[in-house]
């Protein structure tokens, strides 16, 4: 099945692509958005932001929520035909971060140092500009071909386009099954790297973090939960690593969202007082970037976290990228973490990579 009737459309849609389920949900026409999550008995997609309000103008075309499309499908993966562009799509960053990151490092760890927080995800953004505009059926194509093992997805509104490749389940609900990633610890996937991710005991506290406030988080209102055995999760140019963790509750999964965003992948812990500092040092407005952004239909959905995530407008796209800060992390490999996570979509321009 051709996707262009998607990706020619000149109106507000929406596209995510549930890597487990494989089928691929796309919305056009019309949008009713709603402000109140609520469980929907149609196909509802969402996109929320990471802070409850946003000031500045680089999300001013997104207002968070849910939204019902005119018209919904609901497409098996296996059949869409995969469109190839050999086009090279030049680019120059030109604006940079690297001040405005050092900055805020320098103040997330006097607050880890003096006990305020144990962990902060400090977040960085570039803008790229293209010298030729790249089609969005190109971006999706390529970021399908490049990531596999992630939730693809692309929010189209008022002319811009947010959209990305995350590996990172925030919470999938179908009945009262639940699945969850624990997501976090990172290392470039090469060599060794596999073996001394496991063995990293900077890597391991961060993790052990995410795991141990999901856990606590989430168990009031779940039956059970259970935490399985953590292993490595490969990307094409990153390995994490990555707990499963399963549960059952009769929670609605909006009430199970509200408890779980931001989870120490991508807030901090304690959650109040790192979600402050982000605020206080990072310089810009995450919007929907880290935020969930997924589907609801009935009692069940899918949210994946928006990370590996851009911003499309006009001739230029923000590109975000982030990694936890912890007693004993280091500005120059985590600021090349955030390097190595930014092509994600730095690749997307490129063909044959």
């Amino acid at each position: 099945m051709d996707l262009e009737f998607f990706f020619t459309r000149g109106e507000n849609r929406f596209l995510f692509l549930d890597k487990e389920s494989l089928h691929i949900g796309i919305g056009i026409k019309r949008f009713i958005p709603f402000e109140k999550l609520t469980q929907v008995d149609e196909f509802a997609f969402v996109c929320s932001h990471f802070f409850p309000s946003v000031k500045g103008d680089m999300w001013k075309n997104f207002r968070p929520g849910g939204y019902v499309a005119q018209e919904y499908y609901k497409i098996e993966k296996a059949v869409i035909l995969r469109k190839k562009d050999d086009t090279n799509y030049p680019y120059h960053i030109v604006q940079e971060d690297r001040e405005q990151y050092e900055k805020a490092f320098e103040k997330v760890q006097e607050c880890i140092s003096n006990g305020e927080c144990e962990k902060i995800v400090l977040s960085r953004h570039i803008k790229i500009a293209l010298a030729q505009n790249i089609s969005l059926e190109t971006l999706f194509y390529r970021a399908l071909e490049n990531n596999p093992q992630s939730y693809i997805f692309f929010f189209i509104l008022n002319g811009e386009c947010f959209f990305g490749a995350s590996p990172e389940l925030l919470i999938r609900k179908k009945g009262e099954s639940i699945s969850i990633d624990a997501l976090a610890g990172t290392m470039k996937n090469e060599g060794e790297n596999r073996e001394k991710l496991l063995n990293c005991s900077k890597n391991s506290r961060e993790h052990d973090i995410v795991v141990e406030e999901i856990f606590k988080e989430i168990s009031p209102l779940c039956s059970t939960v259970q935490c399985l055995e953590r292993e490595i999760l490969p990307l094409k140019n990153l390995l994490h690593l990555h707990t499963p963790i399963v549960a059952h509750s009769k929670a609605s999964i909006v009430a199970l969202l509200e408890k779980l965003h931001p989870t120490p992948a991508l807030g901090g812990k304690p959650k109040k007082r790192a979600i402050e500092v982000i605020h206080e040092v990072e310089g810009y407005e995450r919007g929907c970037y880290g935020a969930p952004i997924g589907y609801l239909e009935g009692e069940s959905g899918c949210f994946a976290v928006a990370i590996r995530s851009g911003l499309y407008s006009g001739s230029e796209i923000t590109a975000f990228a982030g990694g936890g800060i912890v007693a004993g992390s280091a500005l120059e490999s985590e600021y090349k973490e955030c390097e190595n996570k930014l092509k994600t979509l730095l690749e997307l321009f490129e063909a044959n990579v």
